[in-house]
């Protein structure tokens, strides 16, 4: 899953369309996924989002209520299914980083994400179980978006510590992009 309904109000225009080597953001993770062998699936306004050919677009049932919108629309989508998320906006995710997060996920887990020394978590990329659908739902009903807090009370959850915690670099802005050409932000 690629989650690409975000308003990129920082970023000034659709940031999911921002041109980065010749693609765009979200093209990027359209090729990642496929280059694993996935059949990338994006969540989002499909009227404002261009995506190559064959490329399964869901719009979001819970528009503008970040990312816990798109997981919602996500597992709503796929029951009873554990899902590989993706932000569009994360251009320096490696394969064998995703390689690993698949790898070392359990069926007993409801998520497995990354962890470093920066950061206590990343919710992006992750997996994410179709058990969530009813807390997640339950949140957006109640106001609560924040990602953060549902990890934080998600009880079966499994965390791999990153040391190249640049490659979970997102673009929230202009100059966020323009960094990405900096050698320590490049995918290895």
């Amino acid at each position: 899953i690629i989650l690409a309904g975000g308003k990129s109000r920082r970023f000034g225009e659709n940031k999911a369309l921002a041109d980065y080597e010749g693609k765009t953001l979200l093209e990027h993770a359209i090729h990642l996924l496929k280059n694993l062998d996935l059949t990338p699936i994006v969540v989002g306004p499909p009227q404002v989002l261009s995506v190559p050919e064959g490329v399964r677009v869901i719009p979001d049932v819970h528009s503008e209520q970040g990312p816990l919108g798109g997981l919602y629309t996500a597992m709503a989508s796929f029951p009873e299914s554990a899902l590989l998320v993706l932000t569009c906006d994360m251009p320096a995710i490696s394969e064998p980083l995703l390689r690993n997060l698949v790898s070392e996920h359990s069926l007993e887990d409801h998520l497995t994400l990354y962890r470093g020394m920066q950061r206590p978590f990343y919710p992006f990329p992750g997996i994410y179980d179709s058990v969530l659908v009813t807390d997640i739902r339950s949140r957006i009903q109640q106001g609560r978006l924040s990602a953060k807090e549902l990890i934080d009370q998600t009880h079966k959850k499994r965390f791999l510590t990153i040391e190249e915690e640049d490659l979970l670099f997102n673009v929230n802005t202009q100059e966020d992009l323009k960094r990405l050409s900096e050698p320590t932000l490049k995918a290895v």
